[in-house]
């Protein structure tokens, strides 16, 4: 997870080009999928990578659409193959049939951040792993 923020605090900082866009959704994604709280730790470099985007350079509005377009394109295709994985894992774990339409394959996919997120609001599951001292 330090090396994928590491990897976004340094492209956020780089000049504005199309690979830099695109590393940046992929750490975006990565470090999501690896810990759900890390988007409270990019938060300031996404607001970085927004704000040269759009403001700091007076860039034209096509470009920092192309720019901002292009993070977000390469976060939804990384995000899409991790979630295809997880749920190609997480199903061989299982007995299921194997599904037959897309709504039944939408129904079981594995979205591993969402899934975190769920299980750690539960205040029933403290009891099964403790609370911190402090």
């Amino acid at each position: 997870e330090a090396c994928v923020l590491a990897l976004l605090l340094r492209t956020a900082a780089q000049r504005r080009s199309t690979v830099n866009s695109i590393v940046f959704g992929m750490a975006c994604s990565f470090g999501m999928f690896a810990r759900f709280t890390f988007v409270c730790f990019a938060l300031p470099s996404g607001l970085h990578f927004l704000w040269t985007s759009v403001y700091a350079h007076k860039a034209a509005f096509n470009h920092s659409l192309v720019r901002i377009g292009t993070a977000a394109a390469s976060f939804l295709a990384i995000s899409f193959g991790l979630i295809c994985a997880d749920s190609a894992f997480y199903a061989s774990r299982q007995p299921m049939s194997a599904p037959n339409d897309l709504s039944t394959t939408l129904q079981h996919a594995v979205i591993t951040p969402w899934n975190a997120f769920r299980y750690n609001s539960k205040t029933s599951n403290l009891t099964d792993h403790g609370l911190h001292p402090h």
